[in-house]
């Protein structure tokens, strides 16, 4: 039986976890990226596939994560 992927983007991993299993989904742990959306540890959304898409229940569904902003650093050049 088909379902429909649930919104999960912003949750944390946990929660986002515990969304798909309740709707017969397998959640992943996927990638981490940066994101200057969401903060560290909460999930950006589906590494293959976008909400509302139907799928199988029983799918493998990978999670992005974020690693929070990217942080630049600035070189400060001391001039004498």
């Amino acid at each position: 039986e088909n379902r429909p992927l649930p919104a999960i983007a912003g949750l944390s991993l946990t929660e986002a976890s515990a969304q798909l299993t309740a709707n017969g989904f397998v959640p992943v742990k996927g990638s981490e990226t940066y994101s200057s959306e969401y903060p560290e540890g909460r999930v950006i959304g589906y590494e293959s596939f976008t909400e509302g898409d139907s799928l199988p229940q029983g799918t493998s569904i990978r999670i992005i994560v974020s690693k929070g902003p990217a942080v630049i650093r600035n070189l400060i050049a001391m001039v004498f």
